[in-house]
């Protein structure tokens, strides 16, 4: 399923809960209700289960909601997640939640990579610099790549910096074949 869909989802369930100022507690119970489902087999097994009706399954989900004390909108987002058959992909739900809520917030998203693992101040650092850049705050994903050899490439948004080596030898191996 495209991840379009889930952000659609937590889209509205943010629509439903801004004017109130619920988005902290609508991401803690969200986050509460997935752990439970990750962590409980028999749980997930279920709810996932496509034999089984939809009607049973919204039992289990309410009685839950009761138990973890989880507001309407979290429940009715869960519910509409097993009704359109996504709840296998409750996953791509909450990281498509925490996507929208960091736009809300105004933080930006990023993702840096590089050849070797980066030391903890080297990442503090390029935290700080995007922060800087962006005029919001940031959240960096770090990823390895070895074929880069060495350097890093950022990507925040849509915009790609790319100090690679591996692109640095690229671009003089293309300066080379047109002499």
């Amino acid at each position: 399923m495209a991840y379009s869909t889930y952000l659609k989802y937590a889209r509205a369930l943010m629509d439903v809960v801004i004017e109130q100022n619920l988005e902290d507690r609508i991401e803690e119970e969200v986050r509460a209700f997935h752990s439970l489902f990750l962590t409980n087999q028999l749980l997930r097994a279920t709810l996932e289960n496509p034999a089984l009706a939809f009607q049973p399954k919204r039992k289990i989900v309410e009685q839950l909601a009761l138990l973890l004390n989880l507001s309407d909108p979290v429940r009715n987002f869960v519910l509409v997640l097993l009704r359109n058959g996504r709840i296998v992909e409750f996953n791509r739900a909450v990281e498509a939640l925490g996507e929208v809520l960091d736009e809300r917030r105004g933080i930006v998203r990023g993702e840096v990579i590089s050849a070797r693992l980066l030391p903890d101040h080297t990442r503090s650092r390029l935290q700080k610099a995007v922060e800087e850049m962006t005029g919001h705050g940031a959240r960096l994903e770090f990823h390895q790549d070895e074929a880069l050899i060495g350097g890093i490439r950022m990507k925040i948004g849509s915009t790609v910096f790319d100090g690679s080596v591996q692109t640095a030898l690229e671009a003089l191996q293309k300066e080379l074949a047109t002499r």
